[in-house]
């Protein structure tokens, strides 16, 4: 991978095992015995490789953990505990999905506020990327016909004047999540 990166010879961002402070990534220490320093001991090795093979001079590497209070809810879990250190992380992802249904609906205002404020205290000088994010609609109320753009146009609206100032940059993550029998969940 750093052979590729250094012949390619481009600047991309790297989010590497995002999302860690979940209980669905293998990477989680909710999946490697419970040891937080399992991922960032893993995290610098990978850094000081692609440091030693000149790739690092390319990439943006993204540290992106999955909202701010995630399961299991332990102090162990807590997002920080994650954190590899400054010298080895160049920008704060953030990920937030708005799974609305009938009876819970987020505005993304409202919800990239909570992750700003949790966060400003600790990477209030970062530069931030959302990396994934999106809003599904499952309601079937006629009331509710609109209200999935609406969200979008807010979140346009959001950006435009400027409420989240750390954010620089957003992806948004278009698919499908699907239940066992194979129906569309989000």
């Amino acid at each position: 991978f750093a052979k590729s990166v250094v012949e390619l010879g481009k600047p991309m961002l790297l989010r590497l095992n995002n999302e860690m402070n979940s209980d669905w990534t293998t990477w989680s220490a909710t999946n490697a015995m419970n040891d937080t320093e399992i991922f960032t001991e893993t995290w610098k090795r990978m850094y000081n490789i692609l440091e030693e093979e000149g790739a690092n001079q390319y990439l943006i590497w993204v540290w992106n953990p999955q909202g701010h209070s995630t399961g299991p809810l332990f102090k162990w879990n807590d997002l920080r505990m994650y954190f590899p250190g400054a010298n080895y992380v160049h920008m704060l992802g953030l990920t937030g999905y708005n799974f609305g249904d009938d009876n819970q609906w987020t505005s993304f205002g409202d919800m990239y506020q909570a992750l700003s404020d949790y966060y400003m205290p600790y990477f209030g000088d970062w530069a931030w990327i959302i990396g994934e994010f999106g809003c599904s609609d499952s309601s079937e109320k006629e009331e509710n016909e609109n209200r999935k753009a609406d969200w979008i146009k807010e979140m346009f609206d959001c950006f435009e004047q400027n409420r989240f100032p750390n954010i620089k940059s957003a992806v948004w993550f278009n698919g499908n999540d699907y239940d066992g029998a194979g129906n569309i969940t989000h």
